[in-house]
Formats: structure tokens, C-alpha cells, sequence
């Protein structure tokens, strides 16, 4: 039971599908953060983040299994690991040059996917040295994240949410140590990633 619990928290909670997590969360929880994306494209804007940080990601790396670059659609190797890093890094950052051009998305939308970016750009470099763990930077990020929105926009109905991402990383990074995916130094050094980054970012932008 425990197997199927775990290998189904690494699905769901996978790494590329966290910013429309957050997305879907704000637009629930704390609507005004996006503006000026009025309330009437949400929705829409929702789809738009889950098909360009999720769905084309996931193409992009099932076709480049079916031409045999990588072995598995699983990233295992480190070859394979570094090639799909390196690829969704690229789609994030052709998303949010249209983010920001397009739909003219404020300081916290363009943060989300700065600190997305960057830390992908992070864990690109460590992995040609060392495995960290993706699903901890990115579950990290998103506490980071939600913390930083209740800190500097006064979001107190962000708490719960904060509140239940932290309870999820725990549960998840519980989850990949269960099935023997990470040590954890390789969990620790997510969370560690995470918090450098957004950090960073946040004096740098604030």
C-alpha cells in the first residue's frame, strides 16, 4: 500500500506540473495576485500555464524517448536527467518571455517562473556532478513561494494553502526516500536549492 501511495504522490506532485498548482491555487485563494489578468481569463490562463509547463514538457520528452535520445521517459540516467532539465528549462523560459509580453503578468506571476527557471538551471549544473532531487526543489519552491505572497502582499488567506504545501513536501519527500529514489543529502540539498534561490530572487526583485 505504501509503494502505491508514494509512486502515486511522485505522479501526481511531479515537478512540472507544481506551477499550475500554484496557479490554480492563487486563482482560488488570493485572486488579486494576478492581476492584471482579469478574473474573466483565469480559467483560461490556468489552461495556458498546465500546457506550457506541463503538457509540452511531457510531449517534448515522450518524443525525444520514441527517437531514442533519452532511454526513459523516467530520467533515470544521468544523460537522460540532464537532457530533460535542459529542455524544460527551455519551454519554461519561452513561456515566460510570452508571460510577460503577451499577458503582461505582474512581479509575483513572473517570480513564480523566474524562481522555476532558475532553479532548474541550478539543478542542471549539480546534476552533472551529482543526482538532487526535482521533486524536493520543486515542492520546496512552491513553499517558498506561497510564503513570500503572504509576506510581502499581506495574503492571510494564502495560510492554509502554505500550511498544506508544507504537509505535502513532507509527505513526497517521504515518498521518494520510501522508494529508494533520493538519499537525504539529495532531498536536504532540494530544499536547500529552493530556499537559496527564492531567496535570491526575492531581495534581488523586493
Amino acid at each position: 500500500m505504501l509503494q502505491i501511495i508514494s509512486k502515486a504522490l511522485s505522479y501526481v506532485f511531479h515537478p512540472i506540473f507544481i506551477p499550475t498548482l500554484i496557479i490554480a491555487t492563487i486563482a482560488i485563494f488570493a485572486p488579486s495576485i494576478l492581476l492584471p489578468i482579469s478574473e474573466n481569463l483565469f480559467l483560461f490562463f490556468s489552461l495556458f500555464v498546465f500546457l506550457s509547463t506541463w503538457l509540452m514538457p511531457a510531449l517534448s520528452i515522450y518524443g525525444l524517448f520514441l527517437s531514442g535520445v533519452i532511454k526513459s521517459i523516467y530520467l533515470d540516467d544521468q544523460r537522460d536527467r540532464m537532457i530533460g532539465i535542459a529542455v524544460t528549462t527551455i519551454i519554461y523560459g519561452i513561456f515566460s518571455f510570452v508571460l510577460y509580453y503577451k499577458f503582461r503578468a505582474n512581479t509575483e506571476v513572473m517570480l513564480l517562473f523566474c524562481t522555476s527557471i532558475f532553479c532548474q538551471l541550478s539543478a542542471l549544473i549539480i546534476t552533472y556532478f551529482w543526482k538532487i532531487s526535482l521533486h524536493s526543489i520543486s515542492v520546496w519552491a512552491m513553499v517558498c513561494y506561497l510564503a513570500t505572497l503572504i509576506l510581502i502582499k499581506k495574503q492571510d488567506s494564502l495560510f492554509a494553502p502554505l500550511l498544506t504545501a508544507i504537509l505535502l513536501s513532507g509527505a513526497l519527500m517521504s515518498a521518494r526516500l520510501y522508494l529508494q529514489k533520493h538519499t537525504m543529502a539529495q532531498i536536504g540539498a532540494g530544499m536547500a536549492l529552493s530556499t537559496i534561490v527564492s531567496s535570491i530572487l526575492f531581495f534581488v526583485i523586493y
